[in-house]
């Protein structure tokens, strides 16, 4: 068998992913083709403005991991320079939807180059296309060479099988819709439930909610051992009290048994737990069902329900916001202090979100995990978006704005939790387990014994290239003060004992 990569996205264990599934194929002796970026990319997964400082880095990095497979040089190739002259390309687009539905020949670029904008500048779902025209053409531009050549690249080596990281941003997207396109089988690989797993996604992304449902359903039913509800409740426990899983618990600094001051058990009260709007705007099939986004939504629930005084909502904006300033959290922002009985917790509270969700009568989500937990801990759990979750029999789904209302007033019993163990057990055991690659930390781990990390002569060179770079004054301080970090983590290095 003939298999395809293209590592480009450096941070662990994503990189090291790349690298197991190399391994892998090594040891059943089949062929490995490597495809490294050869720096002509205008735009990628670590910038939108082409830096060569991260240039250096990244590249070093996967030199490094690479050293540690008996890969042939002549099977590790750069990715083809080719000119390409651009013709009937938009001056610029009028808005975000407009970029999204953008075509080259035939593929979806557009909504692959707005995943990687709308991360890059500032998780803003609201893009000012006509600001960023320059970003966006530059962004276009990078995709539409790297189609041009992962093209004539598929072409030439005819894989059996490509295998690229998640699938949902700019080039890991570009490469996955070729595939597509050219009937090559291809995986997107990703975090699993815990950091001991990686997931493996055929021809789609790991977003892909019927694939999810599939698996859900079926790694439930043909294992019949006991041990499958504990393994649930686990995971369950685990997210409760701040336990690391396949990422970053982001309950860490929050109370348990911390309220709001203003918290009534005499009322009825509803909390609603967001997400951040960014992550899943351009995925097809996540568009939300009930709302333009979930914004418009909070304003809508929280404007009929504002003669209801004996119900109180309070709005738990997830701590991944903390710090930052987009058209999501400057909606949130207008809805503080405005309505006598909606209450804004900021992501910065200290406020448990567990503490919240035992002491309200319904917890509403727009596709937060919690949603799913809600239903484990005995609450009435309402989904206003989509979810990996949604097909279980674990929430409610309002297929109106009105219903949903009407939903809130009811007094709702819970659902059965069963399906809500299947979603949890599931978390628990789905993905390959690692053999090459073991994780010490979310993102740490050492790949056949050793940290992939760049050396030290391409550190060096990365800090003196970025002042290259330096754009602005701001950037400057920046660059400045990471520089000064970096020399003491080289110093410390240097000066630690063998």
């Amino acid at each position: 068998m003939r298999c395809l990569f293209f590592p480009l996205y450096t941070h662990s264990p994503h990189l090291e992913t790349d690298f197991e599934l190399m391994a892998s194929h090594l040891a059943k002796k089949d062929e490995v083709l490597v495809i490294t970026c050869n720096g002509k990319l205008s735009a990628c997964l670590h910038g939108i403005n082409h830096k060569k400082s991260m240039c250096i880095l990244c590249k070093s990095i996967i030199t490094e991991g690479l050293k540690w497979l008996p890969i042939p040089q002549k099977r590790i190739v750069p990715l083809p320079h080719k000119k390409l002259q651009i013709k009937n390309f938009p001056s610029r687009f009028s808005n975000l939807s407009n970029l999204i539905n953008f075509k080259y020949d035939g593929i979806d670029l557009g909504r692959a180059a707005a995943s990687n904008l709308l991360f890059q500048l500032n998780w803003d779902h609201k893009l000012d296309t006509i600001k960023y025209q320059v970003e966006i053409r530059r962004e276009l531009e990078s995709l539409i060479y790297l189609y041009e050549t992962i093209s004539t690249v598929l072409h030439e080596y005819k894989p059996d099988l490509v295998y690229v990281f998640n699938g949902r941003f700019s080039e890991p997207a570009t490469i996955l819709l070729v595939c597509q396109k050219l009937g090559i089988p291809c995986y997107t690989h990703e975090r699993a439930g815990i950091q001991s797993r990686y997931l493996l996604r055929l021809n789609t992304t790991p977003l892909d909610i019927p694939s999810n449902t599939e698996e859900i359903t079926r790694l439930w039913d043909q294992n019949p051992n006991n041990d499958k509800k504990n393994k649930a409740e686990k995971w369950f426990l685990e997210r409760r009290y701040g336990v690391d899983q396949s990422f970053y618990s982001f309950v860490k600094k929050q109370t348990l048994g911390k309220l709001p001051e203003n918290f009534s058990k005499t009322k009825k009260n509803v909390a609603i737990f967001n997400s951040t709007i960014e992550e899943f705007f351009t995925q097809p099939g996540w568009e939300n069902p009930l709302y333009e986004d979930d914004d418009t939504g909070l304003h809508k629930i929280a404007e009929c329900l504002k003669n209801d005084r004996n119900i109180h909502t309070y709005l738990r904006v997830h701590p991944r916001l903390k710090g930052v300033h987009n058209t999501q959290t400057l909606d949130i922002e207008l809805l503080k202090n405005r309505y006598e009985n909606f209450t804004v917790i900021p992501p910065e509270s200290p406020i448990s979100s567990y503490t919240l969700m035992d002491n309200c009568n319904i917890i509403i989500t727009f596709g937060s995990t919690i949603g799913v937990e809600a239903c484990f801990w005995g609450k009435p759990s309402i989904l206003a978006g989509h979810a990996i979750y949604e097909d279980l029999e674990c929430v409610y789904k309002p297929k109106t704005h009105e219903e949903l209302i009407e939903m809130i007033r009811l007094d709702l019993p819970p659902k059965d939790k069963v399906d809500a163990l299947k979603y949890a057990y599931w978390q628990m055991i789905y993905g390959v387990q690692y053999k090459y690659y073991k994780p010490l930390a979310v993102s740490q781990g050492l790949f056949l014994g050793n940290a992939i990390h760049s050396p030290i002569w391409a550190k060096i060179k990365f800090n003196f290239m970025r002042f290259l770079d330096i754009n602005n004054l701001a950037e400057l301080k920046t660059t400045i003060n990471n520089i000064v970090r970096r020399i003491f983590e080289i110093l410390k290095t240097i000066n630690k004992p063998s």
